[in-house]
């Protein structure tokens, strides 16, 4: 149709005026299409967690993990080496263990050396571990 062939043009020029004007080449589109894809990973690195299993699956680096509703932990999650990794609730959610696990360090999360996590917005009650930590042991 006449709409679709006009359309391509308009994205052309959309993609040649990001670089300063003037039409473009195939390395400025294929630059520009490099930054829409990473932009695009940024974006869908936020991830909503409602049960435990979500939770820990989406543990990754540079993740934003928004914990939606109360979760009880059935086993420790382990956060090694992961960086830009933040855990956070919109609604004020609470993490609670059912103790029916047990671990040495950390009863919720243990959190190893070069590791770099955010909590914020979260409510933790009965984590327990059985020689350190409550609900988080961090070494490092």
């Amino acid at each position: 149709t006449m709409a679709a062939e006009e359309k391509e043009p308009i994205n052309a020029a959309v993609l040649g005026s990001h670089r300063g004007g003037g039409g473009s080449s195939k390395d400025d589109d294929e630059t520009l299409l490099d930054e829409i894809e990473n932009e695009q990973r940024q974006l869908s690195s936020n991830v909503e967690a409602t049960t435990f299993s979500a939770l820990s699956s989406a543990i990754a680096n540079n993740v934003t993990i928004d914990v939606v509703n109360d979760i009880t932990f059935t086993a420790v999650i382990t956060i090694s080496g992961i960086i830009g990794l933040t855990v956070r609730s919109s609604v004020g959610a609470t993490l609670t263990s059912d103790r029916s696990f047990s671990n040495d360090y950390g009863g919720m999360f243990y959190i190893e050396s070069g590791s770099d996590v955010t909590f914020t917005g979260l409510g933790l009650t009965s984590g327990s571990a059985s020689w350190q930590g409550g609900c988080f042991y961090i070494t490092g």
